[in-house]
């Protein structure tokens, strides 16, 4: 019976991790705009989580920026959209706006409340390093969890509408 039940239990676990459904979080975002994390409700989502003195973080962006221009006008299945939003641990505005200016960042969603690990975000997402990414389905479930951006585009190429 245990043989049994420990793998049921294991497989419970990782699956209620990738369903979980996204917590209604308010982000406060570049030129004083707030967002909620429900309002994407219907697209795919591809959440980052980033800072400017972060190296890693930095050099992904490169393929970040390719990955966001194949995909934003792309039709995906159940008719949805994709969308991305960067949330940055900085504590330095400057520095934070300078990043995005120099890494051509040009989707709409840059969000940073200056708190660093304390951001809501961080916290509720379980963010426990940098650069962290979340993939949301157009039903606001995560797919993909600190998955490598390979994997991320993988995703979005099986759910790409042919």
């Amino acid at each position: 019976m245990k043989r049994l039940l420990i793998p049921a239990v294991f497989f419970v676990l990782i699956f209620r991790l990738h369903a979980q459904q996204i917590p209604d979080i308010e982000l406060h975002c570049l030129n004083n705009d707030t967002i909620q994390l429900t309002d994407f409700q219907g697209k795919i989502l591809l959440i980052e989580f980033w800072a400017s003195w972060n190296r890693q973080s930095r050099e992904n962006h490169k393929q970040l920026v390719s990955l966001y221009n194949r995909y934003k006008y792309s039709g995906f299945q159940h008719s949805a959209t994709f969308d991305m939003i960067s949330i940055s641990i900085d504590l330095n505005e400057k520095d934070w706006q300078s990043a995005i200016e120099q890494d051509a960042l040009h989707w709409r969603n840059h969000c940073c409340d200056f708190k660093g690990w304390k951001t809501e975000a961080v916290i509720k997402f379980d963010v426990y390093l940098i650069p962290f990414y979340l993939l949301i389905d157009d039903e606001g479930k995560i797919v993909k969890r600190q998955a490598h951006l390979n994997e991320i585009e993988r995703y979005l190429q099986e759910m790409t509408v042919k």
